[in-house]
């Protein structure tokens, strides 16, 4: 999504290590894209951004993506995080409540992946 915004910015982390980090890139029109690596969305970065206080003094954000699931399953055991599928719903039934309640409005759109798709029914 970045580089479709500024095609000068990278379409993939530099190396391997680096896809599990926090990035941010400002693009030539003045729009940044921050990036938060929080694959249980428990870290403190995700808190102060879903009570709309993690934006470090910039503007609140158009639009803010999350994420989440994969890594509840492959670290069922992991603690701190994992919990397998149990784990996760109540992890997301909490987020959800966070967006849902957030004063002031966390971003002018919210969208959270995995979603469902909707039916052509």
């Amino acid at each position: 999504m970045a580089h479709l915004a500024d095609p000068t910015l990278p379409v993939s982390p530099p190396s391997s290590f680096e896809k599990h980090s926090d990035v941010s890139l400002p693009a030539g029109t003045g729009t940044w894209f921050d990036f938060f690596w929080d694959p249980f969305l428990n870290s403190t970065k995700t808190n102060k951004v879903l009570k709309g206080t993690g934006y470090g003094g910039k503007d609140r954000p158009a639009l803010l993506v999350l994420g989440s699931g994969l890594w509840y399953l492959r670290h069922k055991d992991e603690e701190g995080g994992g919990g397998g599928i149990a784990g996760w719903e109540g992890r997301m039934e909490q987020t959800l409540e966070q967006i849902k309640t957030s004063m002031p409005v966390l971003a002018d759109e919210v969208i959270f992946l995995p979603g469902r798709s909707r039916s052509s029914t």
